[in-house]
């Protein structure tokens, strides 16, 4: 039902999005998969090595084509990441936290930057017993959009970019739905901002 809302939400504002879905999570929903499909989205890998090829053959499976972006479970990455990436044509990687700018690696694959201030997961992700609290929608709000206002700042400059990563399963309960909604149409009305797949912004970096 979250990825539901989530597609709804995409379709009424009119926002292209990326999925980084497992291989696994392809092959056990592919009607989910399709739908994210048949909205014009893009479907990238979000798995690590002995389960990248897996990932690339369901995806292509059932989405019609290769996926050319990569995000490893929570970011993380091994030594042998970025050679498997570029050995099969990859042409992204949304791992990195170490600039607030689209870049290329080494051997020219593009990285998109994430940052854990605007992933949905550290603010409302709960697994008892847990120390901390589920945050509030009005915490939320003031976090991203204070971060999106400073990277906004800096963009004609030095063209930054905001990569918003949400789940499906935390940010696709009515109520942080409703929010995230609002906030695209927030971000929407700032002058200059322009929404797209990761895959269209990977190929706009020189």
């Amino acid at each position: 039902m979250a990825v539901y809302r989530i597609l709804d939400l995409l379709r009424d504002t009119g926002v292209p999005a990326t999925f980084f879905v497992p291989g696994w999570v392809v092959d056990h929903y592919p009607q989910a998969v399709q739908a994210i499909v048949a909205g014009g989205h893009e479907m990238a890998i979000d798995e690590e090595r002995a389960a990248l090829l897996q990932g690339i053959e369901s995806i292509q499976r059932v989405a019609g084509r290769a996926p050319v972006g990569y995000r490893s479970p929570a970011w993380d990455f091994s030594p042998a990441t970025l050679g498997l990436l570029a050995e099969h044509g990859f042409l992204y990687s949304s791992n990195m936290m170490d600039d607030d700018r689209p870049y290329r690696h080494g051997t020219g694959l593009v990285e998109l930057p994430v940052q854990w201030i605007m992933d949905d997961a550290p603010f409302f992700s709960f697994r008892p017993p847990a120390a901390r609290s589920i945050s509030a929608l009005a915490t939320v709000w003031e976090a991203w959009t204070a971060e999106f206002e400073g990277l906004h700042a800096e963009a004609a400059a030095r063209g930054t970019c905001f990569v918003l990563t949400m789940h499906p399963q935390i940010s696709g309960r009515p109520g942080r739905a409703a929010q995230l909604r609002r906030f695209v149409q927030w971000a929407r009305e700032q002058p200059g901002v322009e929404f797209m797949r990761c895959q269209d912004l990977a190929r706009s970096v020189p």
